[in-house]
């Protein structure tokens, strides 16, 4: 009877959450170290996933919930954005030419690694209207997966690439990071589905509601 109580108070039970390379590198570890000192009688499995894919895996059934950039939103799907960002430029650490906030258009002849949109599509998207804004459309000499590949790819002086500020925190050698004179944004945002009421998965949504304070919820 005790265990049953602590089920539905959302004490015990099992979490699965999926995060993308982009999420991780923001403030996202803490959430998950302050829910399992929290919630010790809840597993709680962790999954890489991009963006993308979680969508996929959170129609299936595979996953309770996920940390996505800036992922669109659906009738399924609610979205809690825990936090906008702006946008950064990361280029080779050679290109001392630019100073922060630099406007995008100033590389409109300068080669580009882009993340796919299969990847990411909402993040995909907001690149999409960077570009725009500045009046190009970018020279896509390579594409990256995942933060480890497009930082890599940026050090050997193959391209620059767009990113969440949130990344500026990454220290890589061969790299440098520029602000975008931009006001598109990025968010980071919880994504789940919307008939999934189960005790854990809404501790975590008040987990986050209490260390994100000015997240906003979004259902259509």
């Amino acid at each position: 009877m005790r265990r049953t109580q602590q089920a539905a108070q959302g004490h015990v039970g099992k979490l699965t959450v999926s995060f993308s390379g982009f999420a991780i590198e923001s403030s996202l570890p803490k959430v998950f170290q302050s829910f399992q000192r929290l919630h010790p009688g809840i597993e709680l499995e962790i999954r890489e996933q991009n963006s993308g894919a979680q969508l996929e895996s959170l129609y299936r059934g595979e996953i309770d919930a996920g940390f996505a950039i800036s992922p669109p939103v659906t009738p399924q799907i609610e979205k809690v954005t825990l936090l906008s960002d702006h946008f950064i430029l990361i280029v080779p650490a050679s290109m001392r030419q630019f100073r922060s906030p630099c406007d995008l258009k100033k590389l409109s002849d300068y080669p580009f690694i882009l993340v796919p949109r299969v990847i990411a599509p909402g993040f995909h998207e907001q690149c999409a209207r960077l570009f725009t804004e500045a009046g190009f459309t970018p020279h896509a000499v390579q594409q990256g997966e995942n933060i480890q590949t497009l930082l890599g790819l940026v050090s050997l002086g193959v391209g620059a690439t767009l990113g969440p500020s949130f990344l500026s925190a990454r220290r890589r050698e061969g790299v440098r990071y520029i602000r975008v004179n931009s006001e598109v944004q990025v968010e980071l945002a919880l994504i789940s589905r919307r008939d999934n009421q189960s005790a854990p998965l809404l501790s975590l949504r008040q987990l986050v509601a209490e260390l994100y304070p000015y997240a906003s919820n979004t259902t259509s």
